[in-house]
């Protein structure tokens, strides 16, 4: 995703949010997802493999092998 074009689009799911709206984001850049959302899915091959806040999901063993990787790849 275009940087400034990331910025207005996070911008307007976080008006949207002030406003009482609940947004579903389908987005595989996670920095964007972490600063844009309050709660996460995470799905693997069609199966959801955690939720929760994002913050809370970086230590979750399934999530870090399917998204994050780790040191040791």
């Amino acid at each position: 995703m275009n940087p400034v074009l990331g910025e207005r689009i996070g911008e307007a799911i976080r008006e949207l949010k002030r406003a009482g709206s609940t947004v579903v984001v389908v987005e595989h850049n996670l920095p964007f997802i972490e600063k844009t959302c309050d709660e996460v899915v995470v799905m693997d091959l069609g199966s959801v493999i955690a939720q929760g806040q994002f913050s809370d999901l970086r230590d979750n063993e399934r999530v870090v092998d399917a998204y994050l990787g780790n040191d040791d790849e």
